[in-house]
């Protein structure tokens, strides 16, 4: 009778090995989504915004707005292309990080940069030295800011790409649909926080370079929040949590 109860105590639960071998969830794979997120509204907000930055501090029109929207693409196609050698030269975390602390550097240099300034200082237009054959932007601060946004375009390309397959290389094979799609739902419902922020600086400051600065304070937080996940080196174990 004994032995007949302990065949069915031990007849409902599963055996001890696959208990044992059931997968673990990794430890950065939670870390890494705010991290995407905060880039991600960071850049929706660059894209939807740069050029409302453009046209009321610039003062530009629609020629020299649809050249900006150009050269904006042209640097994105470049970052495309730079972010997966980046990635395979320096791992998908690292080049994450440099490619936000070069978004940081260049959204900071637009956000310095008006008709009477560069980099924050006073520009005296009596000081500018002419410049041929640009075309329709021929000042230092005209062309210092449409440079400065096409390298934020570009750093936001690397980051876009090297934080989805910094996600990917973190993420249990058997989970990933579900972390991308917490990751797309997470990422719909805090589309607003970028927008609502800058909206509620510009008025607080009165000044749409003012309002454009959180751009900035969404990639450093994303540059910090990276620093708490971690990646494994080329031949090593992904690290796990218990």
């Amino acid at each position: 009778r004994h032995s007949n109860i302990g065949a069915c105590n031990t007849a409902g639960s599963p055996p001890k090995h696959q208990t044992e071998t059931r997968p673990k969830l990794r430890k950065p794979t939670p870390r890494v989504v705010p991290n995407v997120l905060t880039t991600d509204n960071g850049t929706a907000a660059m894209v939807l915004f740069a050029g409302v930055l453009a046209s009321g501090v610039m003062g530009w029109g629609i020629v020299e707005l649809l050249c900006f929207g150009l050269v904006q693409l042209s640097f994105a196609f470049a970052g495309a292309l730079t972010g997966g050698a980046l990635e395979h030269r320096f791992e998908s975390k690292r080049s994450v990080q440099m490619g936000l602390v070069s978004a940081i550097v260049a959204l900071t240099i637009m956000v310095g940069t008006a008709p009477d300034r560069i980099l924050f200082f006073w520009f005296d237009p009596a000081w500018e030295i002419p410049i041929h054959g640009v075309g329709v932007f021929e000042t230092w601060p005209q062309l210092i800011f449409l440079f400065s946004a096409g390298w934020a375009a570009f750093s936001a390309v690397v980051v876009s790409t090297g934080s989805r397959s910094l996600l990917t290389k973190i993420t249990p094979p058997s989970e990933t649909g579900a972390f991308f799609g917490l990751y797309a739902l997470a990422s719909s419902a805090t589309a607003w926080l970028a927008p609502l922020i800058i909206g509620y600086v510009t008025i607080e400051t009165g000044s749409q370079r003012w309002g454009f600065a959180p751009v900035v304070g969404f990639f450093a937080m994303g540059l910090i929040l990276l620093s708490f996940v971690e990646q494994r080196q080329r031949g090593q174990e992904e690290p796990i949590a218990d």
